[in-house]
């Protein structure tokens, strides 16, 4: 058989549970004369899949289908819906599932098309959808353009102006056919409907645009070449290391934030108990610390407390007040010129990381590497690389539809993607 890889992308509520169902009747060659009509459900009854007004799972499901008097098997990989109403991390945990689909030994390596479904009532782009087709369209790389289609579902059978309209507007990389139109396919998803005589006629138009569709997407898949998914693996590869480099270096940047706080703290408790110091006499003073929580030893910020809490005994056991003053602040000052490198070496990782990133990626103004790139720039420009700087602007120059995409993808997910950028603008 010809084996068919298909990745299916789409809002939660679009209808891709029945669209699969739909590919699954198709290949079993269920006609509309037969009344029968076949639906995937999980074992053990759980029909979870029913529910389209919610997704119950990150998990990704690979369904294998094939019947023997038909030529093309179907290997489908089946996404939970984008735009989840339990938050972004939900959204993360399906790009980090993609991501191990496709790193496992015995996972997809290769597909024959992306298949982004969307509603045919669309006439404009809510930020919610903008959030969803940025999150989409940000896993893939460069090379998988020309296999991504718009499946177009709840459709009536006529031109889908509306939805080709709002897809145009919101520039969605994909095939395009010879009226350079967005390569679409119909669905009207009333399969399911109670068989009367006076709907009938309806139905079974219904039924054969859905037979059609699925005719011509099976007859385009023979033109087109099957990409392998090393490139899109190396995007999500990628941009986790991208949101790693980030977050260290957002927790470098509190860290020599606290220590010039802390040794300021110092320098002025020790100017001002000169006369103490002189006379060899006791005295205390309070140093306000900031600690950060987190269970990666890789990103506690743990000080050298005793900089700060042993002054005092220090001062009453060396009786050398001076030098005291000056060894603590030439240990604070060599840890922070020593925090500071890293700071400068991981900035140079991001920049790397970025870079390489936007040589492979399909969508180049995602939200996130916009993102990054607002929060890199001044950074940059703040450890004196300016050549980095420079190219990380060049990089952020999109143009103005773009940066109307990226703001209300940003409006959408403020609550959850900007966390990472919280108080770094």
């Amino acid at each position: 058989m010809q084996n068919k890889i298909l990745l299916m992308v789409g809002e939660t509520g679009t209808g891709k549970t029945t669209l699969i169902s739909a590919m699954v009747n198709h290949i079993l060659g269920v006609k509309f004369t037969d009344k029968v009509w076949f639906e995937i459900t999980e074992d053990g009854g759980d029909n979870h899949m029913s529910d389209q007004s919610k997704s119950q799972t990150t998990e990704i499901t690979v369904y294998e289908v094939f019947s023997q008097p038909n030529p093309i098997s179907l290997t489908i990989i089946d996404t939970p819906g984008y735009g989840d109403t339990r938050g972004k991390e939900y959204d993360e945990q399906i790009a980090d599932n993609l991501s191990k689909l496709f790193r496992n030994d015995t996972g997809v390596k290769e597909i024959d098309a992306v298949c982004l479904v969307v509603k045919a009532s669309e006439n404009r782009l809510t930020d919610r959808q903008h959030y969803i087709f940025d999150a989409v369209l940000s896993l893939f790389g460069k090379d998988i353009e020309n296999n991504i289609v718009i499946f177009i579902t709840h459709s009536d059978g006529l031109p889908p102006k509306d939805a080709l309209n709002a897809i145009k507007n919101a520039a969605i990389a994909c095939r395009k056919n010879e009226r350079n139109e967005p390569e679409h396919f119909l669905f009207n998803n009333r399969q399911t409907e109670e068989r009367r005589p006076e709907y009938n006629r309806a139905l079974q138009a219904a039924w054969d645009t859905a037979a059609d569709s699925l005719k011509y997407f099976f007859s385009s898949l023979k033109e087109q070449n099957r990409k392998s998914l090393e490139q899109t693996e190396s995007v999500l590869i990628q941009s986790k290391r991208l949101e790693a480099c980030i977050s260290n270096l957002q927790s470098r940047i509190e860290f020599v934030d606290c220590k010039v706080n802390e040794l300021t703290q110092i320098q002025k408790a020790l100017e001002e108990n000169q006369e103490k110091i002189k006379k060899k006499e006791n005295f205390t003073f309070t140093v306000i610390k900031s600690y950060k929580k987190n269970n990666n030893p890789q990103s506690d910020i743990n000080f050298d407390s005793e900089s700060f809490e042993s002054v005092k005994r220090d001062l009453q056991c060396k009786k050398k007040q001076e030098e005291e003053k000056l060894r603590i602040e030439r240990r604070l000052n060599e840890e922070l010129i020593k925090t500071v490198k890293e700071k400068t070496d991981l900035l140079e990782e991001a920049y790397t990381t970025i870079m390489e990133l936007s040589e492979i990626a399909l969508k180049t103004d995602s939200a996130f590497i916009v993102q990054s790139l607002d929060f890199l720039i001044p950074r940059a420009v703040e450890t004196g690389e300016y050549f980095l700087a420079q190219k990380l602007r060049e990089l952020r120059e999109i143009p103005s539809e773009s940066q109307e995409r990226v703001n209300a993808a940003m409006a959408y997910a403020r609550a959850g993607i900007s966390k990472l950028f919280l108080g770094y603008k």
